[in-house]
């Protein structure tokens, strides 16, 4: 059987697994502003500041997280996290916990936590998976030269026939 101090390990995962998911939306949220920014190319400001990402509580990741993502499943699960977190870390916890650590209720709790630690496990991996599929920094150089052979070769052909365009004119 459980004992209380399983229960204080467990709280101390699921706050562990908590930062994880906060760490895997920064890094998320990192890497698509990186990659608005040079998709912008300095054609409009876009300042933006990781510093300040790092500030953010999860409920602000999540929202900047739904603004850069296409799946519509995993925001409505990291908010449903989320809404329990609130109300189990700054609601209940406080409240409840003294009077559940000295009842025998508190095994209950630690089934609830277990099932915290799970959902909030498949959530960072869902996330970093979605990292893993984005183009890391060294594919961001790549692509810069490959955007600016494209765009020269674009340029060559728009050139070409404006110069066939010009001579047709001319004749």
């Amino acid at each position: 059987m459980a004992s209380i101090e399983d229960f204080g390990e467990r709280l101390g995962l699921y706050f562990l697994h908590e930062q994880y998911l906060e760490a895997a939306l920064k890094d998320y949220i990192g890497c698509a502003y990186d990659w608005i920014r040079f998709a912008i190319n300095d054609r409009l400001p876009f300042k933006w500041d990781k510093a300040e990402i790092n500030e953010f509580t999860l409920g602000k990741l999540i929202r900047h997280f739904e603004k850069l993502s296409n799946n519509p499943d995993l925001i409505q699960r990291l908010q449903q996290f989320n809404k329990s977190r609130i109300k189990y870390v700054h609601k209940y916890f406080p409240e409840h916990a003294p009077k559940t650590l000295r009842s025998d209720s508190w095994h209950i709790e630690l089934n609830k936590l277990d099932d915290d630690i799970k959902k909030c496990s498949e959530l960072i991996k869902q996330v970093q998976e979605m990292i893993a599929q984005m183009p890391n920094s060294s594919n961001l150089k790549q692509n810069e030269m490959l955007d600016l052979t494209t765009k020269l070769i674009e340029h060559s052909k728009l050139a070409k026939k404006t110069s066939n365009i010009l001579k047709t004119d001319v004749s």
